[in-house]
């Protein structure tokens, strides 16, 4: 009669001296514990083996592990919902950061105005309210994080949120280029439907690009070849008029004090003459990138 190996996970007896097992809920048989003066666990340990062999496979072993390892239909499924909970709890805490980024952002305008006395904000952080763009690449100006940025051909925005003109000021306006970018800050200008600005100073904006009049410079008036300020880091460029006299800080550190001759006369194409206006931002080329945000002014008069 052949043999028949029990299911696996079932304990068993041994017939003595007849080496066949039969199943058994109980203990190992009593003769096969003295015979071989193993205690019960030890007996049943070595059953285990003694059957594995005898079946020259581990066959019955592994199908019991897999049984007890596998998980069940629930155990799947609760593992399916914990990574969908864990997916979904993930994609809501980056929208709550990048909803706290923007707000901080959008109110850091506010806080640079309010910790300097005197000082307005001009530049809302979100909107062109009180802007308004030059009628040409109207599409080079964008709001990001905060800031206004230049990303394409030329285009100039003018302040226009205020009629009364500014004469004697100080402007203060935090600023950060990308390598190789050119752009500039007006003063004393008016606003312009194309073209390079011809009322006004430009105070330059340009870190690395290769034009050699470098930030800070009263362009082509009084011009640097080096400045302080770094690409892709923050600083604040500081213009201040008073009567005939311009002064230009980096980060508080004066670069440029420029003092206007009597008798001087405007200049034909581009005036270049302390007068009163308004001010205005530039986008120069397609490859300069430039930021400008927490725009303030403090009137002196």
């Amino acid at each position: 009669m052949p043999r028949v190996w029990p299911e696996a996970g079932a304990r068993h007896d041994f017939r003595p001296g007849t080496g066949e097992a039969t199943p058994n809920c109980g203990s190992v048989h009593p003769d096969v514990v003295g015979r071989a003066g193993l205690s019960q666990p030890a007996a049943h340990g070595m059953q285990n083996i003694m059957l594995r062999r005898r079946a020259g496979t581990d066959a019955p072993y592994l199908h019991h592990r897999q049984h007890r390892d596998a998980p069940t239909a629930d155990q799947g499924q609760t593992r399916g919902l914990s990574r969908r909970a864990l997916f979904c709890r993930m994609q809501s805490m980056k929208r709550i950061l990048l909803s706290l980024v923007a707000a901080l952002a959008a109110v850091s305008f506010i806080d640079a105005a309010s910790n300097e006395e005197g000082f307005v904000s001009i530049f809302d952080g979100k909107t062109f309210n009180g802007w308004k763009m030059a009628n040409e690449n109207q599409k080079t100006w964008r709001i990001e994080d905060g800031a206004m940025v230049t990303r394409g051909e030329r285009c100039h925005v003018f302040y226009v949120g205020d009629e009364k003109p500014f004469k004697n000021f100080e402007l203060k306006i935090d600023v950060m280029t990308e390598p190789g970018s050119n752009g500039g800050i007006y003063f004393h200008t008016r606003y312009q439907e194309t073209g390079w600005p011809k009322q006004g100073f430009e105070c330059q904006v340009n870190v690395s690009q290769g034009d050699w009049k470098k930030t800070g410079s009263l362009y082509d008036v009084v011009n640097l070849a080096s400045t302080p300020a770094k690409d892709r880091q923050w600083w604040t460029q500081h213009i201040t008029v008073k009567g005939n006299k311009v002064t230009v800080r980096i980060d508080g550190q004066i670069v440029l004090e420029y003092t206007e001759p009597k008798g001087a006369v405007a200049g034909t194409d581009f005036t270049r003459k302390l007068n009163e206006g308004t001010f205005a931002l530039q986008a120069h080329d397609p490859k300069s990138v430039v930021h400008f945000k927490n725009i303030r002014v403090k009137r002196l008069d």
